[in-house]
């Protein structure tokens, strides 16, 4: 490739300027390619932000859902127990409303210097 450049004097030039154009083509590809990814990332980033958030959210509210069937367990638990454990009630009974059973006398501490 020297000796043909070399053998063809000044018309060596045509080679750097055909590599040059070559060159020239790869820059304007390059340049092309750059904008259609800058156009594409600016069309789906706010798709995959909205899409990141959506996600938190989900996380979230699965979160919420597991703390509320275990609410609900505990309560369902609770409920069968105020139907069918009479020593529950009673101390649910005692316990809420201040109530005593017969021949028990309920004494009230109020502290010293305080309200009831």
């Amino acid at each position: 490739m020297l000796a043909r450049i070399l053998s063809q004097g000044e018309k060596g030039t045509g080679y750097f300027l055909a590599r040059e154009a070559k060159f020239v083509r790869i820059n304007k590809r390059m340049i092309l390619i750059t904008i259609i990814v800058v156009i594409l990332i600016c069309c789906f980033a706010p798709c995959l932000i909205k899409l990141k958030r959506l996600r938190a959210r989900k996380a979230e509210l699965l979160n919420k859902i597991e703390e509320l069937k275990g609410s609900n367990i505990r309560l369902e638990r609770e409920e069968e127990k105020l139907t069918s454990d009479p020593i529950y009630i009673e101390k649910m009974i005692r316990q809420k409303l201040g109530l005593s059973g017969e021949g028990e006398t309920v004494y009230k501490v109020i502290p010293k210097g305080g309200k009831e």
